[in-house]
């Protein structure tokens, strides 16, 4: 096997224990004693952003030679968005009465772990991507971290209800994007010099 070979399965892991998380959650996440817009909406997208992930990491293919940083560059989203799983799916989501309540319980550290998300993504695609000569990727970018900053800052409910239904368009966009063909950022990898 070829070192990019073992980082997808471990990668593939991590994604796997994210999602397994999410759906261990998923029972008490639609009850209607418990549901929240909001934090559904959170936690459809993160389902779907760990795939996505994944898929646009095999982009990482052209890489020959492996070393440690980017070892860390490829895994830390990985971790991150399982982070985020955990933090969305609680450890006891039976136990959970309000669904709503526990979103802006963990809302500051949810939104932390997107800021080392959009860190790692911002490294990435600056060191390995042509995405910052593409208007429209840089605009994604912005918006991203607009969302983030916003989400940090804002305790009102109607303001995270926008930016759940915002984050789901997001990501909704990006699973489209990733059906397009065999790999989403084919046209933008660039070797490293």
């Amino acid at each position: 096997m070829l070192t990019f070979e073992y980082l997808v399965a471990f990668s593939s892991i991590i994604v796997g224990l994210a999602i397994a998380k999410l759906l261990h959650a998923l029972p008490s996440i639609f009850n209607k004693n418990s549901f929240s817009l909001t934090h559904s909406l959170f936690f459809v997208a993160t389902m779907l952003d760990c795939v996505s992930w994944w898929w646009e990491s095999l982009g990482f293919k052209i890489i020959e030679v492996w070393t440690g940083a980017l070892f860390i560059l490829y895994i830390a989203p990985f971790i991150g968005l399982y982070l985020v799983s955990d933090l969305l799916s609680s450890a006891n989501p039976a136990n959970i009465q309000s669904w709503k309540n526990h979103y802006f319980e963990i809302r500051f550290k949810l939104w932390l772990t997107q800021i080392v998300i959009f860190t790692f993504a911002m490294i990435q695609a600056f060191v390995y991507t042509t995405y910052f000569e593409n208007t429209e990727i840089l605009v994604i970018f912005i918006a991203w971290f607009a969302m983030i900053v916003v989400a940090i800052t804002s305790k009102k409910e109607k303001t995270h209800l926008v930016i759940s239904i915002l984050y789901f368009l997001f990501i909704i966009m990006l699973v489209i994007n990733d059906l397009e063909d065999e790999n989403s950022l084919g046209e933008f990898w660039r070797l490293p010099s």
